[in-house]
């Protein structure tokens, strides 16, 4: 099988599925060829693939993130790393800010920790490469521009604990519903990133609304809050008043009801698990 044929950079396909000649082809790497990403045109039929990767086993896409290789020294110099579903979501991001912002793509919704941990080992500057991927992210400001739609926002949500198991503050950047970072424009997309909000309001919100009754029933709006508290008590310290207020506000309950929600969701996951046990019996 040729080469070409087995990476994918060949197809068998109908017509209108692929570019057709001359059309711009897919992204090229800069230094080594590792996979190959191609979107179909605009006038392709309804049953095409949006977009055709390599295929797996070739091209480890759940390792790789679109553009860290180009904005490595940006963001070593302390450009803001922004995560993207696309590769021209990335590359808008990159363009719009001149650089302040380096767009990063996993290549669709499914962020995983090996491309956290490549994102991390990226920004390891010279004096911490010793002390591994979570101290490279410890603080370090990472923004979150996935799709304004269900699945984008469902995961950003998703994102959320990977990046706060690494220490990285992390941010949701607030897009036009149903658009997307390569969408809405430039000035609108710089616009966005500078409106960016703590990504884990949408995770609270989201374990709220699991309770859909929670304004109608006692014991669901406890459950709602006990929900929340159980993502709260996972915070940094300073934030975890913006959580208890909003929630708060949310579930019209006191501040120091949800505080001590809170409290107990941290007691609960700091007992030894004997203790867990028979809690729970």
């Amino acid at each position: 099988m040729p080469a070409g044929h087995r990476i994918g950079l060949q197809h068998v396909a109908a017509p209108g599925e692929l570019p057709a000649a001359g059309d711009p082809p897919g992204l090229p790497p800069t230094r080594v060829l590792v996979g190959w990403a191609g979107r179909s045109t605009p006038a392709a039929p309804p049953h095409a693939p949006h977009w055709l990767n390599s295929a797996a086993g070739d091209y480890r896409k759940g390792e790789l993130l679109h553009g860290l290789h180009e904005g490595r020294s940006r963001l070593n110099a302390g450009a803001v790393p922004v995560l993207c579903e696309g590769v021209f979501d990335a590359h808008a991001v990159t363009v719009a800010t001149r650089g302040a912002c380096i767009g990063l793509a996993p290549g669709g919704t499914a962020l995983t920790s090996l491309q956290v941990d490549a994102l991390g080992r990226a920004v390891t500057t010279a004096h911490r490469h010793d002390e591994g991927v979570a101290s490279a992210l410890a603080g370090r400001r990472v923004l979150v521009a996935f799709d304004a739609d269900d699945a984008g926002q469902h995961a950003a949500a998703a994102a959320w604990p990977l990046l706060q198991a690494v220490g990285a503050v992390t941010d949701l950047v607030p897009l036009p519903h149903g658009s997307d970072p390569a969408g809405v424009g430039a000035d609108a997309l710089v616009q966005a990133l500078r409106a960016a909000h703590p990504l884990v309001d949408l995770v609270v919100d989201d374990a709220l609304a699991a309770w859909p009754d929670r304004h109608r029933w006692a014991e669901h709006k406890l459950g709602a809050a006990r929900a929340a508290a159980r993502t709260i008590g996972a915070l940094r310290p300073e934030q975890v008043a913006r959580q208890v207020a909003r929630v708060a506000t949310a579930l019209r309950l006191p501040p120091d009801a949800v505080t001590g929600e809170v409290a107990d969701a941290i007691a609960r996951h700091s007992a030894p698990m004997s203790a867990r046990r028979v809690d729970s019996r």
